[in-house]
């Protein structure tokens, strides 16, 4: 059977199906590394490269088993309600950062569709070398090395495609996952914020991957980052709260 349409899936469980995918891509290039699919949880288990062992919890009565699944390595836990989230905190994990899991359609009214004309998010300029940005592809290490990150987390990672602004100002990756790309890694350099490269950088990648046939694009947000993908035309799917080992 194939797989719902954009317009047919619950949104939420099309970034679900989205991340795991993403997660099963960066899994890949390491044979010890596995992403496990069961009732109630996703997780990624990645002992070599702890920083991306995750498990998403989905329903409080598996958490036993959702904390097993990644084993003794550091990770982060993702509660989803209250349930959950009273169920990792009775393991012992303490509370962490909250993100947002976000969706948009590229071929709609919003502001991230495909031929959107670039503009600054909140409290960013609006110069016109700011709007045309010169926005390419580059190497996933690029932009590894702009988030500060070992660039080994992205070498080899399957379908992977990084973006940066000309002068390197800003930079993403896009994982394709049927025909929704999640967006990932958007950093800008801290000497260029409040400048509008962020919002030129996505609307770029993403006209881009419009181009190659995506119609939706997934992310997490951060809260500071989640009013800019508001303004692009991402609307709020859940809440995560991230829990880590005490």
């Amino acid at each position: 059977m194939s797989a719902p349409t954009a317009a047919a899936e619950d949104p939420f469980a099309r970034y679900l199906r989205s991340l795991a995918a993403s997660w099963d891509a960066l899994a890949a290039p390491d044979p010890e590394a596995r992403v496990v699919r069961a009732p109630g949880f996703v997780a990624l288990r990645h002992l070599r490269r702890p920083v991306l062992t995750n498990v998403a919890v989905l329903d409080a009565d598996v958490v036993r088993d959702a904390l097993a699944a990644v084993g003794p390595a550091p990770f982060a836990a993702w509660s989803h309600d209250d349930a959950g989230a009273a169920a990792l905190a009775a393991a012992g994990l303490r509370r962490d950062v909250a993100t947002w899991p976000m969706l948009a359609r590229l071929d709609g009214a919003g502001a991230a569709r495909a031929g959107a004309r670039p503009g600054p998010g909140p409290g960013e300029g609006r110069a016109d070398d700011v709007r045309e940005g010169g926005v390419h592809e580059v190497d996933p290490a690029v932009v590894a090395r702009l988030n500060d990150v070992d660039p080994v987390l992205v070498t080899g990672v399957p379908g992977l495609r990084a973006f940066a602004t000309a002068g390197q100002e800003a930079g993403l990756v896009l994982q394709p996952v049927g025909d929704d790309v999640v967006v990932s890694f958007v950093v800008t350099r801290p000497d260029a914020r409040r400048q509008g490269w962020a919002t030129v950088l996505l609307r770029a990648a993403l006209a881009a991957a419009h181009r190659d046939g995506a119609v939706t694009a997934t992310l997490q947000a951060t809260a500071a980052a989640r009013g800019l993908y508001e303004q692009l035309g991402f609307r709020v799917l859940g809440r995560w709260q991230e829990w880590v080992p005490a």
